[in-house]
């Protein structure tokens, strides 16, 4: 797969979530009275914490996918990627008590080191993307940080509150199109840098080792 068609790709990705977003808000705009409005308002903060999850998900499975298209084999990789491949071929996670078990879970390591590596569909999210999950995907990436300001920071962890209390049922939580914005603000910050970072990573093939 050529590094134009990723770039595709990945600008796909990003401009179908931030059409999800986009349409979220303005129907916030169209609503019909105050209970109308709170309901899409809520509703909007679910979607822009969707798409943003469900972006990065798809912009990372997109950069995966084109490396178990290449002819490298693990020896070539990385760490952090020789990693990702025995993860998803071995469950590496798991202790493992029994003894024939235990010679099960070293014929998969041999054999996905010797095989055709074969990274994951995409990066686990865990079940809240937090700064400190978001970091953790970059590390495993080798890729750079994608927040660079404590205000982002601070407006991912706003949005995961929100989020999160809209989730179990709180239909109090005041919300006007300000707040809107600076929510669907850093989702789209964070989608095109990630976006940008993950393309440049893949241009510069950041799974091999260097020499």
């Amino acid at each position: 797969m050529a590094i134009m068609n990723i770039d595709i790709l990945i600008s796909d990705v990003i401009d179908s979530r931030l059409s999800d977003i986009a349409i979220a808000k303005k129907c916030i705009t169209r609503s019909r009275g105050d209970l109308e409005r709170q309901h899409l308002t809520q509703s909007a903060i679910l979607t822009i914490y969707a798409s943003l999850e469900g972006g990065i998900k798809d912009i990372i499975g997109v950069f995966l996918k084109n490396i178990d298209t290449s002819s490298y084999s693990i020896q070539d990789f990385k760490p952090c990627y020789a990693m990702l491949v025995l993860s998803k071929a071995c469950k590496l996670e798991q202790t493992i008590l029994d003894h024939q078990k235990q010679v099960k879970a070293i014929l998969e390591i041999i054999n996905a080191i010797l095989d055709k590596p074969i990274l994951p569909n995409s990066i686990d999210i865990e079940s809240n993307l937090t700064p400190k999950v978001l970091k953790k995907i970059c590390s495993l990436l080798d890729i750079p940080f994608i927040i660079s300001h404590q205000s982002d920071e601070n407006d991912l962890n706003i949005l995961l509150r929100f989020r999160n209390n809209i989730a179990h049922g709180d239909r109090k939580m005041p919300i006007d199109m300000n707040r809107i914005d600076q929510l669907s603000n850093i989702a789209v910050k964070i989608l095109c840098k990630i976006g940008s970072i993950v393309s440049e990573a893949n241009k510069n093939r950041a799974w091999l080792k260097r020499p």
